[in-house]
């Protein structure tokens, strides 16, 4: 550490802010511009400024309101500079990340906010200048040190260690048209114009100047009115800036941090929170919160105010472990400008992906190949086909902009084939694919696999053999995830002796390529055996030549394909492995287990165990929840009052978590135990404790329990529509705000369930969900749908029900995406045929109006390549 900074870290250690503050004052006079970045980098600071920034708002307020504002006695007699003067100093000395800048704002401005609710609006005029006058200053020194030529260091030093400040200039704000131009006007999102003219952060995230942004715009508009216009010439400018973004560009969303403010139905500031938000007109906005137990869930973890009380261990604890690299001054000048972002490209390698090209892209292209990806990943995890497809169509028009300019990288393209294929969208597959060939990549062995991921997925063998053929004739060698999609895929068709064949073409091809590379230890004239001995394999533990060796993964992939498909086989594949000295692990053992409590032998069950311990196996989640599936099916809990049966669930989990080191059950698990308590023994306490287990262990629902709590709610006598509703609330407010991931089965149920009640809730709640489905690109399968056409023929809506069969046969509107699946298709054209709609049309029966969805889809693309 640098000696100059230790009298700093020294009083902030101590937490004598007042002297940190008095050795700030001095640095920046001391020490030129270089000497501060120089003395700054790596200095560990910013959890120490963290703090201090946070204690010069609390004493910063309880100066303008008292004490009583914030609960500190202390600190508002504190000698401590106004939050935007300690900005500014921090700007300069090089000690404000990013991080810290950014979360100023909207810290302060939620302090105010508060203030406002607990007077009930009766701030006083001088008051509400006084803090208006601070949060236009705060702003002004970030987009100053952002949109600056020069950056911090053009900051006058003057203006940031006097208290008493000249009047600001705002001349450095650029015309709104170069913000946002009139051709673009609301086409583009609030956060892209916000980050044009702010500073970046290294993760791309720009939350809390999106929060800081819609909290000042808010409060300067309720504050405009108070003030004269002497009063208020610093932060008009601001304002009509401010005003000015918001007018050219779509209502926003409420973000996942606002969500959390409405989360809070404690907070005894929330009506001020509703109201404001009311006020700027967000979209998506919750319904007013009511105060009642949401089923007694797990709460959603929400974010804390930093805690300015923090104990002197705690402040050393963070001096002491923040990362060096985290600890770096900001500059804003442009020196890191073409410093490409962070991408996690060893994950990236992990996971098969082709990432030698990723250097070769300049730092604008590199950013936003890293946003795609990003946005793929939660697309993918959520199914919304919609904002893949919104992804595929910038990657396109960015194409469009950049012929010969700027190439993508492979990588890119492959992950959008494979979110294609996973939502099963062969043809957006197969065009991806062209873009792959057009743009001059060569397809990768991973390429190919996720192709033939796709016709496994469709269950079409032959395309599949057809793609490893031309795979092979390209001259590329397959891998070991290669191997295994080919495996699986023909396994699922039921090709077993195929597939057999295939494993046993795996070994025989390594085992040539080892025979090829073997030292000639004998003379010429000996013949070499036709075979690699053991101990020969034994000495090659990996790949030769780039041959796949056969190893624990194959076999257990085929392994399990084979435990839905012939069981019977897989004393063959465990006989293969074997050869290549291959030992069966956990989930070998698991998937003969499962065989085995599938067809009832408790004793084999047992035996396997036996066998697993033998070896020193340790169970892992699948293993228990095999155990737990015969467990469930064989009655135990049957003839049991609900106290009893939630007491001997809880303690077999114990028992479970107790019986090796670090065992934990799977969300798998969970649900299968929620699913049978609720299904089987209406026992809601039971569902309730293991929600709570799960919260304990950091685990959160998946969709799947999610449908399982919505569908009990439902089927209750009477239905308990508030908890439903309760629960959606909390899907909604999940995953920091952003939703948790829910597929269209989840969509399908709750379209069915208030199908069924439309008598008592209305068409609506239907409706908005099918409707939702199209937003997120997801698919309803062909009951849901008969359940809205059953609901609005009994409701005698035959113009909605001609509208919803006029966009299912056009894909357009709600339905844009088309059905999912083909279960039930015929079902429900005979019932809209038998209801007259479509007379007249030539429609005589399902035959006539079925739509083909299925293998032949995707069999019809791949052709096309």
């Amino acid at each position: 550490m640098h000696e100059q900074l230790r009298p700093l870290l020294d009083a902030l250690r101590k937490d004598d802010m007042e002297k940190a503050w008095a050795v700030i004052q001095y640095l920046l006079k001391a020490l030129a511009p270089e000497e501060r970045r120089s003395v700054m980098r790596g200095s560990q600071i910013v959890g120490p400024m963290r703090k201090m920034t946070s204690i010069a708002q609390v004493a910063y307020i309880a100066r303008i309101f008292g004490p009583q504002a914030e609960g500190q006695t202390n600190y508002e007699k504190m000698d401590l500079p106004a939050p935007a003067d300690l900005l500014r100093c921090a700007l300069l000395m090089g000690a404000a990340t990013n991080q810290i800048v950014s979360a100023i704002i909207p810290r302060f401005c939620r302090r105010v906010l508060a203030l406002q609710a607990e007077a009930n609006g009766a701030m006083s005029t001088e008051q509400s200048h006084e803090v208006m006058e601070q949060i236009s200053r705060l702003w002004h020194a970030v987009m100053f040190a952002s949109l600056s030529r020069k950056g911090a260091r053009s900051i006058p030093e003057d203006s940031a260690v006097k208290k008493d400040c000249n009047d600001l200039s705002w001349a450095f704000l650029p015309p709104l048209e170069n913000v946002v131009s009139d051709e673009r006007a609301m086409r583009v999102h609030l956060a892209d114009v916000l980050a044009r003219i702010l500073p970046v952060m290294p993760d791309g995230r720009q939350d809390d100047y999106y929060e800081g942004y819609l909290l000042t715009l808010q409060l300067l508009r309720d504050n405009q009115s108070s003030a004269d216009s002497e009063q208020s010439a610093n932060y008009k400018p601001l304002l009509a800036f401010f005003e000015g973004i918001y007018s050219r560009v779509p209502k926003p969303t409420i973000s996942s941090r606002f969500l959390h403010r409405l989360d809070r139905s404690a907070d005894p500031h929330l009506a001020a929170y509703e109201t404001l938000f009311s006020k700027l007109e967000l979209r998506d906005l919750p319904p007013r919160r009511l105060d009642r137990d949401r089923v007694n869930m797990p709460p959603v973890p929400i974010s804390r105010e930093p805690d300015v009380n923090n104990t002197m261990a705690a402040l050393d604890k963070t001096v002491n472990t923040v990362p060096t690299a985290n600890a770096d001054p900001v500059e804003f000048d442009g020196e890191n400008a073409d410093i490409a972002p962070v991408m996690n490209l060893n994950a990236l390698r992990d996971a098969g992906f082709s990432v030698l090209d990723a250097y070769s892209m300049s730092p604008d292209v590199h950013m936003k190949v890293d946003t795609w990806t990003k946005r793929l990943g939660r697309a993918v995890e959520s199914a919304n086909l919609a904002q893949v497809q919104l992804c595929w169509k910038e990657v396109q028009t960015f194409n469009a902009e950049n012929v010969g300019t700027s190439s993508l990288p492979l990588y890119l393209y492959e992950h959008f084939m494979l979110a294609f294929v996973s939502m099963r969208q062969p043809a957006l597959a197969i065009q991806t694919w062209n873009a792959v060939i057009a743009a001059d990549l060569q397809p990768t062995v991973r390429t190919w696999t996720v192709m033939m991921r796709g016709c496994g997925r469709a269950n079409d063998a032959d395309m599949l053999e057809q793609f490893w053929t031309r795979m092979r004739g390209q001259g590329i060698q397959p891998d070991q995830h290669a191997w295994s999609v080919r495996l699986f895929g023909l396994i699922k068709a039921k090709r077993i002796r195929e597939a057999l064949t295939t494993l046993a073409d795996m070994g025989s091809e390594w085992i040539a390529a080892v025979q090829a590379v073997q030292p000639k230890e004998q003379s010429s004239t000996k013949r070499r055996t036709a075979n690699a001995s053991p101990a020969d394999i034994a000495k090659y533990p990996d790949d030769v030549n780039g041959v796949a060796r056969p190893n624990l993964v194959i076999m257990n992939s085929v392994i399990s394909a084979l435990a839905g498909k012939d069981d019977s086989k897989i004393p063959q594949a465990l006989a293969w492995g074997k050869s290549f000295g291959l030992e069966p692990d956990t989930t070998s053992f698991n998937a003969l287990l499962n065989v085995a409590m599938r067809h009832g032998q408790f004793a084999e069950g047992l035996a396997i165990l036996e066998r697993m311990q033998a070896r020193d196996i340790s169970p892992d989640s699948t293993t228990y929840t095999v155990i737990l599936t015969a467990i469930f099916q064989s009655g135990f809990f049957n003839n049991l009052s609900h106290a009893d049966q939630t007491a001997k669930l809880s303690g077999l989990i114990t028992q479970i978590e107790s019986s090796f080191n670090n065992a934990r059950l799977d969300i798998k698990a969970y649900a299968l135990a929620i699913d049978s308590m609720l299904k089987h023994h209406s026992n809601a306490d039971a569902a309730r404790t293991l929600l709570e287990h799960m919260a304990s262990h950091g685990l959160e629902p998946s969709t799947h329990i999610y449908t399982i709590l919505m569908s009990f709610y439902f089927s209750r006598s009477p239905p308990d529509f508030a908890a439903v509703d309760a629960l959606w609330q909390r899907i909604k407010r999940a995953n920091a705000g952003h939703g948790a991931p829910v597929d269209g089965i989840f969509y399908d149920r709750m379209i069915e369930a208030y199908a069924k009640h439309h008598h008592t809730l209305g068409i609506a709640s239907s409706m908005q969900f099918l409707e939702r489905m199209g937003k997120e690109g997801k698919r309803p399968g062909w009951r849901a749908l008969e359940a809205i056409a059953r609901a609005l023929a009994d409701r005698q809506e035959w113009a909605r029900l001609g509208v919803l069969v006029s966009d299912l046969r056009s894909n357009k509107g709600m339905l844009r995406y088309g059905p999912r699946g083909v279960m039930g298709q015929n079902e429900f054209w005979e019932f809209v045929i038998g209801t007259g709609v479509l007379s007249g049309q030539g429609v005589r029966s399902a035959r006539d109006v079925r739509i083909s969805s299925g293998p032949s889809s995707w069999r019809k693309a791949v052709e096309a390549v």
